[in-house]
């Protein structure tokens, strides 16, 4: 729903760090199904523009984080 949401022109909320280019953002719930979910972050990714990303991590709340392959997307 949210890479439809966003190939649509939508916004999607975000959070930063003040002190570094980081970026915090919820891309579905849990219960999302997993190509959804994979939608979600590639269109987030071509959103935000790929190129100018370095690094990308998925974690659930209080879990740990896992690091992308961003040269497979």
């Amino acid at each position: 729903k949210r890479a439809k949401d966003l190939a649509a022109g939508g916004t999607l909320p975000y959070k930063t760090e003040s002190k570094s280019p980081i970026i915090h953002l919820a891309l579905g719930p849990i219960t999302q199904n997993e190509q959804d979910l994979i939608d979600n972050v590639n269109e987030t990714l071509r959103a935000i523009g790929s190129t100018r990303i370095k690094s990308a991590f998925l974690s659930c709340t209080h879990t740990p984080s896992v690091r992308l392959n961003l040269s497979s997307i």
